[in-house]
């Protein structure tokens, strides 16, 4: 049980830090990934050469040391800019010792505030 609710608040402020960000996003419901779309971003992805999934998550990692695997691996068309993205980088024995006790899940997860973090300044710089 608290472990299930341990991921549910993992991908919760994923989704929640994704949706922020303009990003289309299904709600996380019971998977360890999450889908983001980064479509809204497609114009200034463009003028960086990013038109694809593969583009997309070749720069995120290069450029913001974030790993995502491009949607084409999962289906979607290759012009699509859907990403999946891991949501258990995290601690676990850091994150039991910590649930429930009031702390803020950036403190939880310090991992994925930072990966979040970081595609948010590397949107921010393909705007700029």
């Amino acid at each position: 049980e608290t472990t299930t609710a341990i991921h549910c608040a993992a991908s919760t402020y994923l989704f929640e830090r994704f949706q922020a960000l303009g990003l289309l996003c299904p709600r996380p419901e019971g998977a360890f990934y999450l889908f983001p779309d980064f479509e809204p971003h497609r114009e200034a992805l463009a003028t960086r050469g990013i038109t694809t999934g593969a583009t997309l998550a070749a720069a995120l990692l290069s450029d913001a040391g974030v790993a995502t695997l491009p949607g084409e691996d999962f289906g979607m068309a290759p012009e699509s800019l859907t990403l999946r993205i891991a949501s258990v980088d995290y601690d676990g024995a850091e994150v039991l010792h910590g649930f429930g006790k009031g702390t803020a899940a950036e403190d939880l997860f310090p991992r994925l505030k930072a990966g979040a973090d970081a595609i948010e300044a590397f949107l921010g710089a393909c705007s700029a």
